[in-house]
């Protein structure tokens, strides 16, 4: 969706200088930087993103031991149909781990941030996610061994994703004995 704006608004832009010069009118420059500043914020934040998925990607790659795995996040327009899905992970592929937009924007955030040493508790649940996720591309299906895998391998991950070694293990320690405690169904308490 984020490229459908940015194409129109530069074809928009485009549009106007071309009238202005078709009319020989002098065109504002206003009327340009009306298209061009949604245009470039809108690209920036559309190359924070990519950049941010495909440094993950390198994370996955490694932990997962699976060379084409990759991060792939759902977009909003897309989430928004699905908001009421309870899933926080599409799992369709064996080398993908696909997040859904909330969890996969929390990951981002967390990851993109200077300062990595006070994850929300929707942050943290996101790193877990993506280890889980990670697990099950690396070739492990059962559900429960992915989630006791991956609480094994938290730590690695936030390490993997710029976090120091202590604030790693704080990421690790407080899914195990905050986050995990709370759920519900058949990944409650899984301890290995």
């Amino acid at each position: 969706m984020r490229l459908i704006l940015i194409g129109a608004l530069l074809i928009l832009t485009i549009w106007v200088i071309v009238a202005g010069l078709r009319n020989q009118r002098r065109v504002s420059i206003f009327a340009i930087l009306i298209f061009l500043l949604p245009a470039g914020g809108l690209g920036y934040f559309e190359y924070k993103w990519t950049t941010a998925q495909d440094e993950i990607s390198v994370a996955v790659q490694k932990i997962s031991g699976n060379k084409d795995g990759e991060l792939a996040c759902e977009r909003l327009s897309s989430g928004f149909f699905d908001v009421w899905a309870k899933d926080k992970a599409i799992t369709t592929s064996s080398t993908k781990v696909q997040l859904k937009y909330t969890p996969c924007s929390d990951l981002l955030s967390w990851y993109n941030s200077e300062d990595k040493s006070k994850p929300t508790e929707a942050q943290i649940n996101a790193i877990h996610l993506l280890t889980r996720e990670t697990m099950r591309i690396s070739g492990q299906k059962e559900e429960k061994l992915q989630e006791c895998l991956a609480m094994k391998n938290d730590a690695l991950m936030a390490q993997s994703l710029g976090a120091t070694s202590n604030q790693a293990n704080y990421i690790s320690l407080y899914y195990r004995q905050n986050i995990n405690s709370k759920l519900d169904g058949s990944l409650q308490n899984v301890f290995c």
